[in-house]
């Protein structure tokens, strides 16, 4: 949502310059005019993009067992622990997790825009280290529930054969 919102800013900009009496028009305009506020959007957009869609597509995913998770959400705590130390490379799209549907994002223009140099670009990195604190607590809940959720495959799955769980 915050991706499309920054994605189209330059649009609502020219259709929100017309007057206007609705309220709410004129709350979404003053909004567009604060730079940390877009910056919190593009921020958003992009964790949305590099980290929740993703997710959920490999979640989704049928192919996927209940047994590989566990080596994905690994991942997952070592990327959510380490995305600011490479702020650069994830503001670019360059640090993505390994299930990361590369060329779907590289095609998608909302990524695109999310990934192109912009003037409050410094705004974004402030927005992203207050994110930080979140995704850290986060982070430390996957591992916390993946390291439970290891010896009950241990001995519900894997002990079964290997057999799916639907």
């Amino acid at each position: 949502m915050q991706g499309s919102f920054f994605f189209i800013k330059e649009k609502q900009c020219s259709f929100l310059e017309l007057e206007h009496s609705n309220r709410l028009l004129k709350a979404v305009k003053h909004d567009l005019s604060i730079a940390e506020y877009v910056a919190g959007c593009k921020a958003l957009g992009l964790l949305s993009e590099l980290v929740t869609v993703s997710l959920w597509e490999m979640i989704e995913n049928e192919n996927v067992h209940i047994t590989d998770s566990f080596t994905i959400y690994q991942e997952l705590v070592q990327y959510l622990e380490n995305f600011m130390e490479n702020s650069k490379a994830f503001m670019k799209g360059n640090y993505v997790l390994s299930f990361v549907k590369v060329a779907k994002l590289k095609s998608s223009p909302i990524f695109a825009a999310l990934t192109k140099d912009w003037e409050h670009d410094a705004k974004v990195v402030a927005c992203l280290q207050v994110y930080a604190c979140f995704v850290s607590t986060v982070s430390a809940t996957i591992q916390r529930l993946s390291s439970r959720a290891v010896v009950v495959w241990k001995y519900q799955v894997c002990d079964r054969k290997n057999t799916r769980i639907s």
